[in-house]
C-alpha cells in the first residue's frame, strides 16, 4: 500500500471514528491536524499519478475532515475550518451527492445564487445558532456514508 493510501486511510478513519462517537478530540487533536496536513501535501504530489477515483476520495475525505472539524469546535469566529471544507467541496461539486446536504445550495451546478447571497453572514461572528453548525454534528454520518461508497479496499480500511 502506498504512503498516500496509508495517509487516506487514516483521514477516512477519524472521520468514521468522528461520525460514530461525536468526540472531538478525534478531529481537533495535534495528530489529527497533522495527518490531513500530510494527506492534503500528498495529493499534490501525486497528483498525475494516482486514479482519478483516489482523487475524488482525497478531496472528500479532507473536505468532510474541515466540515467536522468546523462542527467540533465551540461556536465563535472559527470560520477557517469551514472555509477549508467549502474550497474542498466546491473541487467536487459536480458530483453533489459528495456535498453535505448544507452547503448544496453554494456550491456547484446545484448552487442557488439567491440562496447564496442569503447565506452570507452579515458578521464575521456567527450566531449561535448558527443554520449549518447546528445540523453539522448530526450530518457527519451522512457523510460518512458518502464516503464509505468511494472507499474500496484499496484505501484502507478503517
Amino acid at each position: 500500500m502506498t504512503q498516500f493510501n496509508v495517509l487516506l486511510g487514516r483521514v477516512v478513519h477519524r472521520i468514521f471514528e468522528y461520525g460514530e462517537t461525536q468526540r472531538a478530540d478525534v478531529v481537533l487533536g495535534d495528530e489529527a491536524t497533522d495527518e490531513a496536513a500530510e494527506l492534503y501535501l500528498a495529493l499534490q504530489a501525486a497528483t498525475g499519478v494516482i486514479t482519478e477515483e483516489q482523487l475524488l476520495a482525497a478531496v472528500h475525505a479532507l473536505g468532510t475532515f474541515y466540515y467536522q472539524r468546523w462542527g467540533a469546535l465551540p461556536v465563535g469566529p472559527d470560520v477557517a475550518e469551514l472555509a477549508r471544507s467549502i474550497v474542498l467541496f466546491d473541487l467536487i461539486a459536480q458530483a453533489p451527492e459528495l456535498v453535505p446536504d448544507e452547503l448544496r445550495s453554494l456550491l456547484g451546478a446545484t448552487a442557488d445564487p439567491k440562496r447564496r447571497a442569503s447565506r452570507v453572514p452579515s458578521s464575521w461572528k456567527p450566531p449561535t445558532a448558527h443554520p449549518i453548525r447546528s445540523s453539522s454534528r448530526q450530518r457527519s454520518s451522512c457523510s460518512c456514508r458518502r464516503l464509505r461508497t468511494l472507499r474500496t479496499s484499496r484505501f484502507g480500511t478503517c
